[in-house]
């Protein structure tokens, strides 16, 4: 993901899942992002990088119940010199759609169950994602 402008932003986010079951998906995910803004008399920016093991289960074979916990580490706002671990329990559900054999589109609501004020997120996220199989 990408926004440039008076808020830049920059994230890559890779995840890997194993399917235990034909409806049970479990992984782990990496996460990257340089997050920088601009305020009246000064610029905040930080590198947040962190980690995340979540869990999928496939009801009715499109629908998605999903279980994710993650840890950021990121720049204490306003003093992005000390660093912060940050986590976060996403809990929620969505929709798979397969685009052939083993390619897949997936759109999901979910709510931080641990949303405090170092929070990177506002509830509900919106999570797109695009998958293929091995």
């Amino acid at each position: 993901g990408a926004q440039f402008g008076n808020v830049t932003y920059v994230e890559i986010s890779p995840t890997i899942g194993y399917l235990v079951r034909n409806d049970w998906l479990v992984g782990i995910g990496g996460r990257y992002s340089y997050f920088e803004q601009e305020f009246l008399n000064f610029t905040y920016s930080t590198n947040v990088y962190g980690g995340s093991v979540f869990t999928q289960y496939y009801l009715f074979e499109n629908f998605i119940a999903h279980l994710e916990y993650e840890v950021l580490n990121m720049g204490d706002f306003p003093d992005s010199d000390s660093r912060i671990n940050v986590g976060s329990l996403f809990v929620g559900g969505g929709y798979r759609s397969m685009i052939n054999d083993v390619s897949f589109v997936s759109i999901l609501l979910l709510y931080n169950l641990n949303e405090d004020i170092n929070t990177p997120y506002s509830n509900p996220l919106l999570r797109v994602g695009f998958g293929f199989g091995l």
